[in-house]
């Protein structure tokens, strides 16, 4: 496999301010072409901002899929949300899961439009040179027992010694110092997997120096370099994470 950059960014849902949307595909055009991004996960993404990046990247040469863009627009509700996984055009993606992480079996009306935004999506990225299974996650921030369910589903569907490499990204809302990552990492260490550690925040607003968005590949995979872009920071509370991986 030839050296690829991954990328992970949550854009973060604009639900009141539609000019945001434009703003925001803007700022990802400008993301992949200054850090020659091959492979670019996104999450909070809603029908709207889909729109606006579909042509952006058409511009430029990527493209997404558009089975799961297409479930993001609901009568226009910009409301609804997803993840999508960006490629450059000389790679073909397959969907091949797109759903909800665990809910409560009790939970409020308030309570559930936030559990609903919470997505497991995997994709399988292929060109003549490369195959890998990319999942791009979206994970509970405040309920500490549910993060840990989803992290455990997550930890389930992941095989670090699969035929084609997987790589997980995404937001996981659990800093690494968390007892429930502190758990999925052990769990993914004993499936083959590394965690691309960023040494720094990747929520503006967290006072410490924590990750919350994370790239994990496998073992087989050497880091050749790892940064969180803080250039974008009035674009989302999130910075965008980029690694550059190749295999051993």
């Amino acid at each position: 496999m030839k050296k690829l950059v991954i990328g992970t960014w949550n854009i973060k849902n604009s639900y009141f301010n539609l000019h945001k949307n434009s703003v925001k595909a803007e700022a990802i055009k400008e993301l992949l072409i200054e850090n020659g991004v091959d492979i670019l996960s996104l999450q909070e993404v809603n029908g709207i901002l889909s729109n606006h990046l579909e042509k952006e990247l058409s511009e430029i040469g990527y493209h997404f899929d558009h089975k799961i863009a297409d479930s993001l627009t609901i009568l226009g509700d910009i409301r609804k949300e997803g993840n999508l996984v960006v490629v450059r055009d000389n790679f073909v993606t397959i969907s091949e899961i797109n759903r909800l992480t665990s809910i409560p079996e009790k939970v409020g009306f308030k309570d559930l439009i936030s559990y609903r935004k919470r997505y497991i999506n995997k994709v399988l990225v292929k060109n003549p040179e490369n195959r890998i299974n990319v999942f791009n996650t979206h994970l509970e921030p405040l309920d500490y027992s549910l993060n840990r369910r989803q992290l455990t589903e997550l930890g389930i569907m992941l095989d670090g010694n699969s035929k084609i490499p997987t790589i997980v990204t995404g937001n996981l809302n659990s800093k690494p110092d968390d007892i429930n990552m502190l758990e999925f990492i052990g769990t993914l260490s004993k499936k083959g997997f590394t965690f691309i550690r960023t040494n720094c925040k990747t929520y503006i607003k967290h006072k410490d120096n924590k990750q919350v968005d994370y790239i994990i590949v496998p073992k087989s995979f050497d880091v050749e370099d790892v940064k969180v872009d803080v250039t974008f920071a009035k674009v989302s509370s999130h910075y965008p994470v980029i690694a550059k991986v190749k295999s051993k």
